[in-house]
């Protein structure tokens, strides 16, 4: 059997893709994480009102909270819903569930290709005997 350097290349270009993915999800997890951890501190301490809001390019405005027991939670299109803040710390656990399995799957994945990267390394050496 015939390896090709293509191959090979394409192997290591897959596993680069995958490894650059699980980079951006982690990335996402540890805004869920901080997100949620925001958000518990919010309902542990209701009465502290005073808040910095981003305003863009490193500017904040400080600002005081009407209600905190309410966020509002953008949802596409340029729409916005008010959720409760139980409520979206649910749906924050359920979007880090589902990363959760993406991670798994690109994990496996990632797998697989070190696993066809090898066996065509081991070809290659071996038709070189």
């Amino acid at each position: 059997m015939d390896t090709s350097p293509q191959q090979m290349q394409e192997l290591q270009q897959g596993m680069q893709d995958i490894q650059q993915q699980l980079q951006s999800l982690s990335q996402q997890k540890t805004e869920l994480e901080h997100l949620t951890d925001s958000l518990q501190e919010l309902t542990k301490n209701p009465e502290h009102k005073d808040v910095l809001v981003p305003f863009g390019a490193g500017i904040f405005l400080k600002a005081v909270l009407a209600d905190s027991s309410k966020v509002l939670l953008h949802v596409g299109a340029n729409v916005t819903v008010e959720k409760s803040v139980p409520d979206t710390l649910s749906l924050i656990e359920k979007q880090s569930k589902e990363l959760q399995v993406i991670e798994q799957s690109m994990h496996e994945e990632l797998a697989h290709i070190q696993q066809q990267l090898q066996f065509l390394q081991l070809s290659h050496i071996q038709q070189k005997e």
